[in-house]
């Protein structure tokens, strides 16, 4: 089968149109043009035009001035003088975030904590120790175990439920000899109503003899149904 050989295309010469306006077409090749058209280049150094290439006139155009954009400056933070700070150490108040002391403090009080045990059907009561120094406030792994003795010993407890907090300075760790601490443990969630509850505490054997004790004294006492687990790895004091 034979191929014809390629043919090529050439635009049919076209009648111009007046150079008065409107859509035009070049005598030389055809293309449609209106007034403001930017003219094509032709081997000889001219431009296509309405009758034909005509002489290449150089224009300057001036490009548009552009002003570029205000920079926005990074913020600084805050430095406060020395006369600042020593106003700001009397109380604190208000809140500074340069001040390490008032960052600490709101990191403690306002912190977001995913609060356990608020879709439980059983309430849900932790307790553990914390203790009081000179120096202030310790959960039982901040405090060193030699200073222990010689710090108030406080037993913490918290219902997720109600948001109730209870604290009781307590003779010692563990089952004193009186019973305090059970009584005490017993109380507080007899006050709260709950007909059952479920006791969270550590694996401290001191607290684990304690929560064992209150079980039963609540059960056979005030007949309400209680039982233990295991905590998870956060301490009352920063909730």
């Amino acid at each position: 089968m034979s191929r014809k050989p390629a043919m090529s295309v050439r635009p049919s010469p076209q009648k111009p149109v007046n150079w008065g306006g409107g859509q035009r077409r070049c005598r030389c090749c055809g293309v449609s043009m209106c007034d403001d058209a930017v003219l094509p280049a032709v081997p000889d150094g001219g431009v296509c035009g309405p009758a034909g290439p005509e002489v290449v006139r150089e224009v300057e155009i001036e490009a548009p001035v552009e002003e570029a954009r205000t920079r926005k400056d990074i913020p600084r933070p805050y430095a406060p003088t020395q006369e600042e700070i020593a106003k700001h150490r009397v109380d604190h108040l208000p809140y500074r975030n340069w001040c390490p002391e008032c960052v600490e403090g709101f990191a403690r009080e306002r912190a977001h904590h995913a609060h356990a045990g608020s879709d439980r059907e059983t309430p849900l009561v932790s307790c553990d120790y914390l203790y009081i120094t000179p120096g202030g406030v310790f959960a039982r792994d901040e405090l060193p175990e030699g200073e222990r003795d010689a710090a108030r010993t406080v037993l913490v407890v918290k219902c997720a439920m109600t948001k109730c907090l209870f604290a009781h300075a307590v003779p010692q760790k563990g089952v004193d000899p009186e019973g305090f601490i059970i009584d005490r443990l017993r109380e507080d969630i007899v006050w709260l109503g709950h007909p059952s509850v479920i006791i969270r505490r550590d694996n401290e054997p001191a607290l684990a003899k304690v929560v064992e004790k209150a079980i039963k004294v609540l059960k056979n006492a005030d007949g309400v149904t209680a039982s233990w687990e295991g905590s998870v790895p956060l301490s009352l004091i920063h909730i």
